[in-house]
């Protein structure tokens, strides 16, 4: 038991004075330094990130219109029948979304559209009904 009291006597001497903290080898606004360097190269870095444009996310192409071709057998009948005010069903689209359009008179049309002083009420694949506005439908059709 000795021993430990050696040790105990050793602890209580050494407690008065406390050794001195150990002395840096390098003086400490170097350490600050080169913090501070590193922050900035950080900072540097992500505001150049965030310059630079968005890339683009690559996303599949929507599917395309399917158009139902009419053939230009007669574009004289046509500029004959736009002199006398007749309209004419040019083509009908049916895009991806549902949504039906279509060409009447070179004019695109959805329905619920006014064209020649009608209502367009339904676009079908190879027709348009039409409205008056005494009520009276007229029915446009392709022509083959």
């Amino acid at each position: 038991m000795s021993l430990i009291a050696d040790a105990l006597k050793k602890a209580e001497g050494s407690s008065t004075n406390p050794p001195p903290p150990p002395s840096p080898s390098r003086p400490l606004w170097l350490y600050r330094a080169a913090l501070l360097g590193s922050v900035g190269l950080v900072l540097g870095g992500l505001a150049w990130v965030a310059q630079r444009p968005p890339v683009p996310a690559k996303t599949a192409p929507a599917p395309a219109a399917q158009m139902e071709p009419r053939p230009a057998k007669n574009s004289g009948m046509q500029l004959l029948r736009t002199a006398r005010g007749e309209m004419a069903l040019n083509g009908t689209v049916r895009g991806g979304n549902g949504q039906s359009l279509a060409l009447i008179n070179n004019q695109i049309v959805q329905p619920g559209d006014q064209v020649g002083g009608m209502k367009v009420v339904q676009v079908n694949p190879d027709s348009v009904q039409l409205q008056d506005q005494s009520g009276k439908t007229k029915t446009l059709t392709l022509e083959n």
